[in-house]
Formats: structure tokens, sequence, C-alpha cells
């Protein structure tokens, strides 16, 4: 029997994912971040990939943008979503005098993952052992600080990376299910430090 039930699995789920850069630090190694790209898919629908750019557009209008998808999501998946992208984007909303996310539910294919040790549990090779055939796009360290500094000509790096992410996720979550690798959704809050692990 699968960790998704029927009635779960005709629930509108949106797989995200994002890229962010650091901006200052307030401790060694603890920095603020900014994020830069936003890569959106509906589980069911290849077509629906949308991508947004700090620097083609304000961070305000990506997260408007995006909210408006996530707030038609039923559930939101991605890797790591609890622990990385859904409080990242809630401090990102913060620092712009936003109000935060809503609860949703999740399902994150890293902390939702039923117990499997000695193994890699990072999305990249979670993907190989499973034989998903899209690849983690690979971005070098001058890749990077040309997209973080926004020089036009560095753009497509972080669009290459944010939908190759998205891509390979949707491929790896669908893996999961089907083999009962996934436990049930868990809702996210604002208001809780916990992230459903």
């Amino acid at each position: 029997m699968s960790g998704l039930d029927a009635p779960q699995r005709n629930l509108r789920t949106l797989d995200f994912d994002l890229e962010n850069r650091p901006l200052s630090y307030w401790t060694p190694d603890r920095p603020t971040a900014d994020i830069t790209a936003i890569g959106s898919c509906w589980a069911d629908d290849p077509s629906s990939m949308e991508v947004w750019l700090l620097g083609r557009m304000t961070q305000r209008e990506m997260l408007r943008r995006f909210l408006a998808r996530y707030h038609d999501a039923d559930v939101v998946t991605g890797h790591y979503i609890r622990g990385f992208d859904l409080p990242l984007l809630n401090g990102n909303l913060l620092k712009g005098g936003s109000s935060p996310l809503k609860d949703v539910m999740t399902i994150d294919t890293k902390l939702d993952l039923k117990k499997a040790h000695g193994r890699s549990q990072s999305q990249e090779n979670l993907a190989a052992q499973l034989g998903i055939e899209t690849p983690k796009v690979r971005v070098s360290l001058p890749e990077w600080e040309a997209f973080n500094t926004r020089q036009p000509e560095a753009r497509q790096h972080g669009i290459d990376r944010v939908v190759g992410d998205v891509r390979q996720h949707k491929e790896l979550y669908q893996r999961l299910v089907d083999l009962d690798w996934l436990g049930s959704p868990k809702r996210w809050s604002s208001t809780s430090n916990k992230t459903g692990a």
C-alpha cells in the first residue's frame, strides 16, 4: 500500500525549488539570504513550469507571483522544503513587510523519506540511486557569482538550475510515491519551529 492514499493523490500538488544568495553575516557562517530564483510546476502538468528571477523583476514581484500558485495548492512538495525553502520564503516575506506564508500541507522528499540509514539522502543522490534520468544541473562557482551579482548574461545559469531541480524532483517524488518510500503529508506552519521530521 502506498504512503499516499487515493484522495491524497488527487490533491493539487505544487512542486517548487528556489535559489538564494548571501547578503551579510550576523555571525560567522550565518548570512542573511536573498531569494534569487523560484521555479514551480504543478505535479500533474509538465507544461506549467514557471520561473521568476531577481533582476528580471523585484523580489516583491517574484514572491507575489509564486504566492498566487502557493495559495492555489492543496499540497506543496520539494526536497528539504520544511527545513529550508519554506522558512527562507518566510524570512524574505518578513524582510519585505509582507504577511507570513499560510499553513500548508507538505510532502518533503528528504524529511518524509522512510528510514534508510547508510545512504545519502540528497536529491541528486536519491535520483541517481533510483535511476532518475533528469540530471542535476551543474553551475560553477564563477557562474554562481555572475548570477548572484545579477549579470544579465548569467541569468540562464539560474534558470537552468532551478528548472532542472524541479524537473528532477518531480520524477524523484513520483518514483518515491510508487515505491512507497514517503510518509504521509505533514502540515507546515509559520508558527512552528518543527520541521515535521
